[in-house]
């Protein structure tokens, strides 16, 4: 058993996890920051003949960079939740390679980008998708941009205090 003090700091610390804090708020606020910026220097370096592996450096990079500007006295970890991954056409995600595995961009073709910042385990994830060098989409291609836009608005729609994830 713990004794009566102990439980009382873990109960305190517990109160204190969600986002009435604005300790809490702003920890998630600096981590999405991060990670919209990542996420922008990726898509913009984006381009044909790019590879794979140095984007998702990048992206690593950009996240890195930006989080050894704050929180620099506390204990509070920070950094990478979710490593810069590309993954392009037929891939789902989740492609990170080596660089002896990467693969160059070439026109037209479709890339996920998605990465994840975290602040003291307050996590912001992120993505993207684009289509390399301004080549017209193919049809298969647009539609199921189109198919993955239109389901997200309508999980957004659907976000209410009362819901539970599975419903």
């Amino acid at each position: 058993e713990m004794p009566e003090d102990e439980v009382k700091d873990v109960e305190e610390e517990e109160e204190e996890l969600d986002c009435s804090s604005p300790e809490v708020v702003n920890k998630y606020q600096f981590a999405g920051q991060v990670a919209n910026a990542a996420l922008e220097a990726v898509k913009k370096a984006c381009a044909v003949g790019k590879s794979v592996a140095e984007l998702c450096e990048l992206g690593d990079s950009v996240i890195n960079e930006k989080l050894q500007t704050v929180y620099k006295g506390k204990k509070i970890e920070k950094g990478i939740a979710f490593p810069t991954c590309i993954s392009l056409n037929n891939c789902c995600g989740h492609f990170s390679p080596l660089k002896e595995d990467s693969v160059d961009l070439k026109e037209g073709d479709v890339a996920k980008i998605d990465l994840g910042v975290h602040v003291d385990g307050y996590v912001a994830l992120v993505a993207t998708t684009i289509i390399v060098g301004g080549a017209a989409v193919n049809p298969r291609a647009a539609d199921a941009i189109m198919a993955a836009k239109v389901a997200s608005d309508v999980i957004i729609r659907c976000l209410k205090g009362d819901m539970k994830n599975n419903q």
